[in-house]
């Protein structure tokens, strides 16, 4: 298959081999570079995942993809997804050219920046179970961005916190002798009780 045919499609990428030859983790989404199957495999994942939205997603998710109002037959710009994004949350999509490292992860998110693929699975990949290990922008854009719609405020206890807390009915009926070898076998970071 000639390279313009190939268009942005998973593992077989010109553009993204490229660039991460490069090392360009960040890259623009080269819009142009999409082909007709690239658009119709998009089309296609879209369309099967609306019966399954219907009935199982929960009204936030929904809410967020009426807000992004993404096109079913054409993947859809980031730039697009980032007008509607940026004025409600403060975040936008982010291109990239791969696997991003969990630390430089959370430093988009830090920087209110989602990193998302620009690369969608060839149509014959597409037959059920069509499970990919690379992400692309169905996910990106479908299954993440959509929480970004509603600002959320989480409070997050890291894990010896629930060790902590349950401490006093692991050690009903045990003597204070035993206390040691309890803590020890919960494995409890301690440093972390005070966040």
């Amino acid at each position: 298959m000639p390279t313009g045919q190939l268009g942005l499609t998973t593992r077989a990428a010109p553009f993204i081999e490229q660039a991460r030859k490069r090392g360009d983790l960040y890259i623009e989404q080269p819009y142009e570079l999409y082909s007709a199957e690239n658009h119709a495999a998009w089309q296609a994942l879209f369309s099967r995942m609306q019966p399954l939205w219907r009935e199982y997603a929960n009204p936030f998710f929904l809410h967020g993809l009426e807000t992004l109002a993404l096109d079913p037959h054409r993947i859809p710009r980031l730039a697009d997804v980032n007008r509607r994004l940026s004025p409600l949350t403060g975040f936008r999509a982010r291109a990239v050219s791969g696997y991003v490292p969990a630390y430089i992860f959370l430093d988009c998110l830090r920087r209110r920046e989602f990193p998302t693929t620009i690369t969608i699975r060839p149509v014959s990949d597409l037959a059920p179970p069509s499970v990919l290990p690379a992400p692309e922008p169905v996910g990106g854009a479908h299954a993440r961005l959509h929480r970004f719609v509603r600002a959320y405020r989480a409070r997050c206890r890291p894990p010896s916190y629930i060790h902590f807390a349950m401490l006093p009915h692991m050690i009903r009926g045990y003597q204070l002798s035993d206390l040691v070898a309890i803590l020890g076998s919960i494995n409890i970071i301690a440093a972390e009780l005070d966040r």
